[in-house]
């Protein structure tokens, strides 16, 4: 389905009417009126070698917050090795490492989810059915909070195969945030 998915996105971006009907979708006569100058990348994310696989085939880049060596391998042996591989750290920056918990918990309490749950649940509300069976300190379990040179390495994030790590901020203190990695974090990374 998302391989089909990928496919008529594509069609979308070389312009004029187009028409698909396959296993999945079907589009009649669609049409994307302003073009980009170039067709945006699709930058497919992967947490299984599955998955990693199906994005070295058809998409222009892996991104996962898995730093396992094994997944960008899929990805390179099924793609190009150009293409850009992103790894994804989550943290939470408050001004305190209990305000951090809280606000984790508040705003992407889907972190304490894993293993299939997090790519087989039919429903949204499903995830909220899940989340208030967790105990809350299971939700930021292994999330860097507020603390920045650990956080890259404890991750395993700075020492795997990626091309760049993008941070994913969950707080609602954006400003802290961006001040702290500015003055701390960065630093440190060169």
């Amino acid at each position: 389905m998302l391989g089909e998915a990928v496919s008529v996105m594509r069609h979308l971006w070389k312009g004029g009417w187009q028409s698909h009907c396959g296993k999945y979708f079907t589009v009649d006569r669609a049409r994307i009126f302003t073009l980009p100058k170039e067709p945006p990348q699709i930058m497919m994310a992967a947490s299984q070698t599955r998955a990693a696989s199906m994005a070295g085939e058809i998409g222009d880049g892996l991104i996962s917050f898995e730093p396992k060596a094994e997944l960008v391998n899929a990805f390179e042996k099924n793609g190009s090795k150009k293409n850009p591989r992103l790894g994804q750290l989550t943290v939470c920056y408050e001004r305190s490492d209990d305000e951090a918990a809280s606000a984790v918990r508040k705003y992407w309490p889907n972190a304490g989810i894993g293993g299939d749950l997090m790519t087989d649940l039919e429903l949204p509300s499903r995830f909220d059915e899940i989340v208030k069976l967790i105990k809350p300190e299971t939700i930021t379990e292994g999330m860097p909070l507020r603390s920045g040179e650990a956080s890259l390495e404890h991750q395993g994030i700075s020492g795997c195969c990626f091309d760049r790590v993008y941070v994913h901020q969950v707080g609602p203190d954006q400003d802290g945030f961006f001040r702290f990695y500015s003055d701390e974090i960065i630093p440190w990374l060169n």
